[in-house]
């Protein structure tokens, strides 16, 4: 009888300690689980708090409750993210660029993620990456609640800068489709054309565009700047010469267009442009300093003086000032 006491008895204590253990060890998880309930709960609400706070005028203070957020929750992607759009408005690029592949491993959307990655490289000019995430961006959300027209012209920016021609056109044209697209696509693609060697769908986009929206006359001087540094001195004459056709042009653009034929060596063509210009506004400076560059390219000192002298008076803050004055008293 004892011998069976023993044995029963040793079961009931073998239970009672696995009840024990099982409370305990479910005591445990819950209290763990609840901890990580808290973090998330805490991680939210900073998230959230950084949200606000990037989206106003206030974004400085966004580095704190963004900062709390990550180290209460590693796993949340959209804290990274937001980390990196801090980042971004900062100007701290190569910080953004890390803080927005965190956010890749871990966000379950990545699309905003990798157009933010691709806007940050376009700005520092890798245009190989850039064009490569927003290929993939829009691969995942072609259609872009913030932005569509921009995010599409921004591709085709980056698709250009990394020498993908075709790509480049394509995006252009989808760019087209969206109200959001800047003004600038007609220049920007008649520049791609240019590269391109296709000079004539190159000015038929630029007149387009111009019709499109005529105050775009206004950055005519940043256009012909970027044709000359890229040495596409042929296609500028041609270009300014079709709207000089389709009286787009003032005195100031008439100069512009002298400038190419300058450029071109080809004197009497600018000299005759200018005295067009002059009739149309005498009071334009540059149309003195262009004259004067054309009397110093031929050796003709004293109408190149008599020329820079004038265009000195006009514009006494002149940056060339120095240049023209050792000129005159060589």
């Amino acid at each position: 009888m004892d011998g069976e006491k023993e044995h029963t008895v040793a079961p009931q204590k073998n239970l009672h300690v696995l009840r024990w253990t099982a409370a305990l060890f479910l005591s445990a998880f819950f209290l763990f689980g609840t901890q990580i309930a808290i973090r998330n709960f805490l991680a939210e609400v900073n998230f959230y708090r950084s949200y606000e706070l990037l989206n106003s005028p206030a974004y400085l203070q966004a580095e704190v409750p963004t900062k709390r957020a990550m180290r209460l929750n590693p796993q949340n992607g959209y804290t990274f993210y937001y980390y990196g759009a801090f980042l971004k408005k900062l100007g701290k690029k190569t910080e953004a660029l890390s803080a927005f592949s965190a956010a890749m491993k871990t966000t379950a959307h990545p699309a905003s993620v990798l157009r933010q990655l691709a806007d940050v490289e376009l700005d520092l000019k890798d245009y190989t990456r850039s064009a490569d995430h927003y290929s993939l961006a829009l691969v995942y959300d072609p259609y872009p609640q913030v932005a569509p027209g921009m995010t599409w012209f921004n591709y085709a920016h980056a698709a250009q800068g990394a020498g993908r021609a075709g790509e480049a056109l394509a995006a252009f044209r989808k760019a087209e489709n969206f109200e959001d697209v800047p003004a600038t696509l007609g220049s920007s693609l008649s520049l791609l054309f240019a590269y391109l060697k296709s000079p004539a769908p190159g000015i038929q986009e630029f007149v387009y565009a111009l019709e499109k929206h005529p105050e775009h006359v206004r950055n005519l001087s940043s256009l012909a700047l970027a044709l000359t540094q890229a040495r596409l001195l042929d296609f500028g004459r041609d270009l300014f010469s079709r709207l000089d056709v389709l009286g787009k042009l003032d005195a100031s653009g008439l100069c512009l267009l002298a400038s190419f034929s300058l450029y071109k060596k080809d004197f009497q063509e600018a000299t005759d442009v200018l005295e067009r210009a002059q009739k149309m506004n005498p009071q334009e400076a540059n149309i003195y300093l262009l004259l004067g560059e054309i009397h110093f390219q031929k050796g003709e000192k004293e109408e190149m003086k008599k020329m820079y002298r004038k265009f000195l008076e006009m514009y006494p803050h002149a940056p060339q000032r120095s240049q023209l004055e050792k000129r005159i008293f060589e």
